[in-house]
């Protein structure tokens, strides 16, 4: 087996201190008569991801008139280097990255901005290795609107000034014993978490930001044994879920009944305190916790207020709750609550990844217990204290 290791240092441009807000404010930044509204609400901390430093953030526009405006293009600018941006997104680059909360999801132009409405343009941006991390970023959005002598004027609109958290991410054991697992879902620009967006106790989060969904392939390179018909048919089905560091279990959820494999029907309504199924939240520090869900019923092995040791089982892997068939889907949020934090990222010790796949290689994985296809020429590339992202086969040793 060929293993590389990468061992990446965030570099942050300047001293580690804040920039200070009187300096961001200094800033030559571009003045404009729209009334548009730039803001970004949660910044995580950056994050390395095969090779590459990495933001994962959310940017609010909003329209305060009742002037109509296409977002036509947006940079990413260093505050103290204007003239050289991280990031340019136009056209179909920009639009897929912007969602229209309260609107259809099947909505044609996305990226055209009534009055009194707002957007959410999802981000995710990459810096090459060595690249320095800038302490503070703005967004220069420009937009398009249409006069009443069928022109069109172009405005440019700069704000969202947002500091860069010095931190570096969590590094943690893998919560899952050795084995294959086939990451669904994982961390990525156009993942099925990224854009779940939430409005709980007033405030929009997104706390599934840099959430997966594991489940154990078999010797045979697939997810279940025969046909599977029962949740004891999959191969993942009451593997331990363990402590990934050292902490307190902060809550638990149990006594939520397991669905059916690949059934469309839940065996309770999604609602909040049932989306996870049974779960437990590890609190590992006081803003960082860690959120284990779907677990069995009747399958944990902790109480509220334990103390656990890395690598201790905290219950076992189940179908409970929102869930298609047995697998652990895990995330860090900075509130213990398991929906009303904000998702941030993390850093496994050490893993090994096998292949990468697309929705489309895996779904038949799910749906049909067809077989991982790569699995004889798979070659693993290890990876250290780094956070996997999109749809993978990871090997934990």
């Amino acid at each position: 087996m060929v293993t590389r290791e990468f061992v990446i240092t965030l570099a942050l441009a300047g001293s580690l201190g804040a920039l200070p807000a009187h300096e961001i404010r200094s800033q030559q930044l571009s003045k404009s008569v729209l009334p548009i509204h730039l803001q970004v609400l949660f910044m995580p901390p950056p994050f390395v991801s095969e090779g590459q430093v990495a933001l994962a953030y959310e940017l609010y526009v909003a329209d305060f008139r009742d002037i109509d405006v296409t977002l036509a293009q947006l940079e990413v600018l260093p505050v103290r280097d204007l003239a050289h941006p991280l990031a340019r997104f136009t056209g179909q680059d920009l639009w897929r990255r912007v969602r229209r909360p309260g609107k259809p999801a099947n909505l044609v132009h996305p990226e055209r901005i009534g009055g009194g409405e707002f957007a959410v343009v999802f981000l995710w941006l990459t810096l090459p290795s060595g690249q320095s991390i800038p302490q503070a970023i703005a967004h220069r959005a420009t937009f398009l609107r249409s006069m009443s002598d069928g022109s069109q004027r172009e405005y440019v609109v700069d704000g969202a000034a947002t500091l860069i958290p010095a931190e570096r991410p969590i590094a943690i054991r893998p919560p899952l014993p050795a084995g294959r697992w086939l990451m669904a879902n994982g961390p990525s620009m156009f993942g099925d978490h990224r854009f779940d967006l939430q409005v709980v106790d007033g405030r929009p989060v997104d706390s599934q930001r840099f959430a997966a969904d594991w489940m154990l392939l078999g010797p045979d390179g697939k997810l279940a044994r025969g046909t599977p018909t029962s949740n004891t048919d999959w191969y993942g089905y009451g593997v331990p879920a363990l402590a990934i560091a050292d902490g307190v279990v902060e809550s638990i959820g149990d006594g939520i009944p397991e669905n059916v494999p690949l059934s469309v029907e839940r065996a309770v309504p999604n609602r909040r305190d049932t989306v996870g199924g049974n779960y437990v939240v590890l609190r590992l520090r006081a803003d960082v916790y860690a959120f284990y869900g779907h677990l069995q019923p009747r399958s944990l092995r902790v109480a509220v207020g334990n103390r656990v040791r890395t690598g201790q089982v905290l219950g076992l892997l189940g179908n409970s709750g929102n869930s298609d068939a047995p697998h652990l889907h895990f995330h860090l949020t900075n509130a213990g609550d398991p929906v009303s934090g904000e998702g941030i990222p993390f850093a496994f010790d050490s893993y090994t990844i096998l292949d990468v796949l697309s929705v489309t290689e895996w779904t038949p994985m799910l749906q049909d217990n067809g077989p991982w296809l790569r699995q004889a020429r798979a070659r693993g590339l290890l990876r250290r204290n780094e956070l996997p992202t999109g749809e993978a086969i990871i090997e934990f040793r």
